[in-house]
């Protein structure tokens, strides 16, 4: 039974979302990303954990469990376009970890609580890790997109072209 609340018709240049994703059509080609809601919710997500439960908690606690929430959430969303959308969540954990740092030693500077928190590793400045755990930066993360299938070639007459695009498919998700 559907929802008289939840559906509606819409034209797609206007677009709609579903399941966490926005479906737009701009200038002839059809744009997937993840909803506004999604990303507000992950965001809610991570401002919870960090500035109500890491009050309490070690860095290597609530790093370790944001991990878990940014890991799950950039999976699902990895296949879209979302590097804007990543940057954008990378610069909001950003400023809820200076808040924290802020709030755990309000009487010592802003270049101290750098020093103390985020390091160098691997020749990547301003990774906020402890000895254990790193936390994920998104801008690293890769959009991986799928390969489009030819509607032309069926399997039965072109097993040629499945055969080399099985293999590809396996090449793609074991990097």
């Amino acid at each position: 039974m559907l929802s008289e609340e939840k559906k509606s018709i819409t034209h797609i240049d206007e677009g709609f979302d579903f399941l966490g994703w926005t479906f737009r059509k701009f200038k002839e080609k059809l744009i997937v990303k993840p909803s506004k809601s999604s990303t507000k919710s992950l965001s809610r997500k991570c401002s919870t954990i960090i500035l109500k439960e890491g009050k309490a908690s070690t860095q290597s606690d609530f790093i370790r469990r944001l991990n878990q929430v940014i890991r799950g959430w950039t999976n699902y969303h990895k296949h879209v376009v979302a590097s804007q959308t990543f940057s954008h969540v990378n610069n909001t954990l950003y400023n809820l970890l200076h808040l924290w740092a802020k709030h755990r030693h309000p009487n010592k500077s802003k270049f101290w609580r750098l020093d103390r928190y985020w390091r160098t590793k691997d020749e990547k400045s301003w990774v906020f890790m402890t000895a254990d755990y790193v936390l994920v930066n998104l801008r690293r993360i890769h959009i991986v997109r799928h390969p489009k299938l030819q509607i032309s070639k069926t399997p039965f007459l072109d097993w040629k072209y499945y055969f080399k695009r099985k293999m590809k498919l396996r090449m793609l998700t074991a990097a």
